[in-house]
């Protein structure tokens, strides 16, 4: 059985927005996870954060909408940042080669500072 997938989302100092994914990013939730993708990239804030460090699984639909996102905010001037994977997850974005796409952070302090640039 899947593990629900949750969404936090904050507008940070500075207009950066961050995103907290918690659970599991996985067919099942691919739906969910698609529409609070486009929801973030149809926002005005154009940098972005992902914190995966309450993400216990991935995909790879799950990471063609992180993807997705860098690709529109990056056509608007902005920037996507990921941030604070646990092992399983870093091990499936670095195989996946997201990192050449997308940048990772350790922490979401130096994600923060990453995106602005």
């Amino acid at each position: 059985m899947s593990t629900p997938l949750e969404f936090d989302t904050e507008i940070l100092d500075g207009g950066t927005c961050a995103i907290w994914l918690r659970g599991s990013a996985d067919i099942a939730n691919h739906d969910a996870l698609k529409a609070q993708m486009a929801k973030v990239a149809s926002s005005p804030q154009l940098r972005v954060v992902i914190d995966l460090r309450g993400l216990s699984f991935i995909t790879s639909l799950a990471i063609g909408e992180m993807i997705a996102l860098h690709k529109s905010k990056k056509a608007a001037g902005g920037k996507v940042v990921v941030c604070s994977p646990n092992d399983y997850v870093k091990s499936v974005l670095v195989q996946s080669r997201f990192g050449t796409v997308v940048a990772i952070a350790p922490t979401l302090e130096e994600a923060v500072e990453t995106v602005k640039g």
